[in-house]
């Protein structure tokens, strides 16, 4: 027997011990498992010279998720790669994303070509909301969901920071039920106000928890936990956004 047969020999006899043990079933974290495989169609050709960009963003994207998130149990999403018109047509939006996230779903558009980093932070945004999707069974909030893949597509630098924070001074505070359902059911303007508040809470998040509880936080969320966010960052919810929305406005 090779000492790679070997290995997951004994690694297999390890963890049917412990599932003896503790009542865990074959899909046991323990077991070896890989992140998700790039499933794509390429819906217009114009994507061709760009198919080598697309692989390195994937591979990318999955290992900067799997340094915060376990591996999702979920089948990996199929990615769309589209052109402007095919694109504006499936979204309908007025919003004009460069991708975005359907169940097991995620298209891209075409102009996200014109700028060499685009196609990385785009995949890493989308493919966030196919992760939180997995761990949280679609159970996060919007702010939460927006706010995390905001801030996976890069740096988000001090300088942006304020800026953000400028821009959510200048209008009148959003409601915390404007902030947890589809931004989709906003004015363009109030939604652009409510991504960059998102992403302004999520920083604010992170300043005061830390990403082990975020894992927890999902978790809960998934087995339907009532107060999964005060039990996951000891802290209220209304609390959280009384203070994130300070932290937000700056004040």
């Amino acid at each position: 027997m090779d000492k790679n047969r070997t290995y997951n020999y004994y690694l297999i006899v390890l963890v049917s011990i412990v599932c003896l043990l503790t009542g865990c079933s074959a899909s046991n974290n323990l077991l070896p498992k890989k992140p998700w495989v790039l499933n794509y169609q390429v819906e217009d050709q114009i994507w061709d010279p760009h198919l080598g960009r697309i692989k390195r963003s994937w591979n990318e994207a999955n290992q900067e998720l799997l340094q915060i998130f376990p591996l999702p149990t979920c089948p990996g999403p199929r990615l769309f790669l589209v052109s402007n018109q095919q694109f504006n047509s499936i979204l309908n939006s007025n919003l004009k994303p460069n991708g975005f996230y359907a169940k097991e779903s995620i298209f891209l558009n075409y102009s996200i070509t014109n700028s060499p980093n685009q196609i990385s932070r785009t995949l890493k945004h989308e493919l966030t909301h196919a992760y939180l999707d997995c761990l949280a069974s679609g159970k996060t909030p919007v702010w939460f969901d927006e706010g995390l893949a905001q801030f996976m597509e890069g740096h988000y630098s001090e300088a942006e920071k304020s800026r953000d924070q400028r821009l959510v001074q200048r209008v009148p505070e959003l409601k915390i039920s404007e902030l947890e359902n589809s931004f989709s059911l906003l004015s363009k303007d109030r939604a652009i106000i409510a991504y960059k508040q998102s992403k302004l809470m999520f920083a604010y998040l992170l300043k005061v928890t830390n990403t082990g509880r975020l894992r927890i936080y999902l978790k809960l969320l998934k087995s339907k936990e009532p107060e999964a966010f005060q039990r996951a960052f000891a802290l209220s919810l209304k609390d959280f956004y009384v203070n994130s929305s300070r932290y937000a406005r700056h004040n």
